[in-house]
Parts: structure tokens; sequence; C-alpha cells
């Protein structure tokens, strides 16, 4: 069932004089399908141009795009091909992913409502009950691989940056920062040179660990249950259904015989 590229087709439908929201107004759809993006496959669009009755230009223009509502008011034998915008000869746009995002009832695919989905990682010295953030992302790594923190000692970082203030010393432990790394104030972990030393001493002193406290859980989301049927064009489905790649995959191939016929009941070259 494989499309012929086609690079330009089109046809234009047009009601004129009609009433919409107590305006007369002239509505010009186009219907196309065609390779007019470039991408190498035939895709499905149905878009309009509403007027002021009888009158063109910027300065009689109401609305564009894909007025939908306003086509299938106006233009009721076009109804029936809504439901194919933005598909192509393959399937529609983002078909799996679009469906079973608006199909979801939780924010975490695979995980279990209430069920932790991120942690922040932090040290915390044994018998302390404190615990501490890391400051630069990497300095627990470092930390790790340092392994006799006797050798290390406290070292200024100065302000390497082009601003104007002069800003003062930030403070790191000797190893982290690299001798040849940009914008090392930055990546300096510690604001002054007392917390770099207090760290450093209880380094010295006594055992730490890194504990994982939780930070973020799956919570539950309401499924939009008409915007995944849309995407899927598929009205009568389930919630299941639409949550299900493989019921998605399955009926993916009568689907697409559908549209061919669509496509081609217009008139165009499928």
């Amino acid at each position: 069932m494989k499309s012929v590229l086609t690079g330009n087709q089109k046809k234009e439908y047009k009601a004129l004089g009609v009433m919409l929201d107590d305006q007369k107004v002239d509505v010009i759809a186009t219907v196309r399908y065609d390779d007019e993006c470039k991408n190498g496959h035939n895709s499905f669009a149905i878009t309009a141009s509403i007027y002021e009755a009888g009158k063109r230009g910027d300065r009689s223009y109401i609305m564009g795009g894909c007025c939908h509502d306003e086509i299938a008011a106006t233009i009721p034998e076009l109804a029936p091909y809504i439901k194919w915008h933005l598909c192509n000869s393959d399937m529609p746009m983002y078909y799996y992913a679009n469906t079973m995002y608006h199909a979801r009832d939780r924010a975490h695919e695979g995980k279990e409502i209430g069920e932790v989905v991120a942690f922040d990682t932090k040290l915390k010295f044994v018998n302390s009950p404190f615990t501490f953030r890391e400051q630069e992302c990497g300095f627990w790594a470092y930390l790790d691989e340092a392994g006799d923190f006797n050798s290390i000692e406290v070292e200024a970082i100065k302000y390497d940056g082009a601003d104007k203030y002069d800003f003062s010393d930030n403070y790191s432990l000797t190893g982290f920062i690299k001798e040849n790394e940009l914008k090392k104030w930055y990546k300096a972990p510690f604001k002054n040179k007392e917390d770099a030393e207090e760290f450093l001493k209880a380094l010295q002193s006594g055992a730490y660990e890194f504990v994982k406290i939780p930070t973020k859980w799956c919570e539950a989301v309401i499924p939009n249950l008409e915007a995944a049927r849309s995407c899927a064009i598929w009205q009568d489905a389930t919630l299941e259904q639409l949550q299900s790649r493989e019921a998605l995959e399955a009926r993916l191939p009568a689907l697409m015989e559908e549209f061919k016929t669509a496509v081609e009941s217009l008139g165009f070259t499928y």
C-alpha cells in the first residue's frame, strides 16, 4: 500500500457569503495530500482562510489555519475528512507517542503511582544527623576518588570572569578543579574559607556515606480520552486500548486502508 510521492496535490473548497458567528464570511478551505514539507512522505491536511464576505486582504482577514469547527459548519462535505488532518502515508503523526501520552494515567510510564522517581544524593558523616547537598556537579565523585584526605588542602579560587566587579574568592579542595578548566571560580563548591576548612576537617576526622533522599514521586494523571482518540483516529476506543501499543499497532493496517480510501475519494492520487 505504498503511496506515490507527490510534490503538490491540492484542492480548494469555498463557502461564500455564509453566516458564521453572526457574521457573513467567505470560507476558503484547502485540502492537500502531498509532500509539501519535503520529508519523504505524503501527508494530509485541511486548513482554511476566513475573510469578511466579498473581501480579501489583511484588513478583511478573520482567521486561518486549522479552523476545523468552522470548516465543518460551512463546508459539511469536508467534515468526514477532518479526522485525517496530519495523517501521513505511514501513519497518523506521532501515532503511538501522542496517543499514549494523552491516554496515560500516571506521570511516569512503567512506575506505580506513589513510587519514587527521583532522588537527591547527599553526603552524611557517620554519627552526624546532618546531610550535605552536592554544591557542584562531580564533587561527590571527586571525594570517592580522593582516598587520603590528609594530603588535601583548601585552595582559594579567584574570580576569573570578565565582569568589572571584583568578587571575593571562592574555595575548593585541591585536585577538584583542574588547572586548565575554564570558569574555575564558578565551579568552586564553597563560598567562604571557613566552610571549606570545616568540611575538610570533617572528611579527615571520620567516615562518610552517601544517602539517597526521595525528591519526586510518580503522580496520577487524568487521561484525556478525547485527545487520545483523536490522535489515534479511533473514536470508540477504550482507555485500555489507547494505552496499549500492541492494540494500536494491530489496528494500524486497517486504519491506513481506510485512509487510502478517503484520500482517493477526494480525487487525489494515493
